[in-house]
């Protein structure tokens, strides 16, 4: 998710397709920014229609990042500060099953 509210979705991760194979991702997410409540940082807000995700169990391991280029700068859902992708890095979530 974008500071101006654009969304960028995308499953995998482009450069390690030996981890997990890359595609963009119509997921038809929409978000909502609010970046006027604090002048030094924005939050974001996302609906995921959990349709996109397809078929999954109750619980299962995900994660979202983001990735400032002008600060060299990560985020991601689950806290993880580095290699996103990995496995121990996932955070867990609990939906209803399909």
């Amino acid at each position: 998710m974008k500071s101006n509210g654009s969304v960028v979705c995308e499953r995998g991760v482009p450069a390690l397709a030996s981890v997990a194979p890359w595609a963009d991702w119509s997921a038809k997410a929409v978000a909502a920014v609010d970046d006027h409540s604090h002048p030094d940082r924005w939050t974001v807000e996302i609906r995921l229609p959990l349709e996109s995700i397809g078929p999954h169990p109750e619980l299962f391991s995900i994660n979202f990042g983001r990735f400032l280029p002008r600060l060299g700068e990560y985020s991601s859902w689950s806290g993880a500060r580095r290699y996103l992708y990995s496995p121990a890095s996932l955070g867990n979530m609990r939906l209803p099953v399909n």
